[in-house]
């Protein structure tokens, strides 16, 4: 068996579970187009994609510490932001998997949820949903946030030159958008 060193995307020395507000993508497995089709600049959600939206919104219901902001979920791919409000005293390090209370957990909850509702739907299915991981963007101000939240509301119309779009049209100087 071979394991790999397997290097954090995360930002060193910064605890997850502090208040503020965080740019999130979270990804299909092998960016695959499972949560719905973008139909004349609208995303028309498939079930999974319906079951993505309804466990984002409850996942930030049963979670106090957690306003969910502007989101939007695309064919293989969802963007939100996470606003972190009430940490309180959380655990600090030794015990593996994510902080209780940090982006890390809320999104390991929101993905198990995601999977477990899926695989109780359709038992039958042998689908992987999630790509390892997630990207994140710690959101540093007013400006910041804004110009986040208009790429958000905007990705629908962008999905042509997505670089999440394995169909995307690439510009001469070979950029499709990228937020990221």
């Amino acid at each position: 068996m071979v394991f790999r060193n397997r290097k954090s995307i995360r930002l060193q020395g910064y605890h997850y579970s502090r208040a503020g507000a965080y740019f999130i993508t979270i990804c299909s497995y092998e960016k695959e187009m499972i949560f719905g089709r973008v139909i004349e600049n609208q995303v028309d959600l498939s079930e999974i994609g319906v079951i993505l939206h309804e466990e984002l919104i409850r996942s930030s219901e049963i979670r106090s510490e957690i306003d969910l902001g502007e989101y939007e979920i695309m064919p293989n791919h969802s963007h939100a932001i996470i606003v972190i409000t009430n940490t309180g005293v959380g655990a600090t390090g030794g015990s593996p998997g994510p902080r209780p209370k940090s982006l890390g957990s809320f999104v390991a909850g929101f993905k198990s949820a995601v999977t477990q509702r899926y695989n109780k739907t359709y038992p039958q299915s042998s689908r992987t949903i999630w790509q390892r991981n997630y990207h994140d963007r710690i959101i540093r101000d007013d400006d910041e946030l804004e110009a986040i939240r208009r790429y958000i509301r905007q990705n629908p119309q962008a999905w042509n030159r997505d670089r999440h779009n394995p169909n995307r049209v690439v510009t001469q100087d070979g950029n499709g958008t990228d937020f990221e």
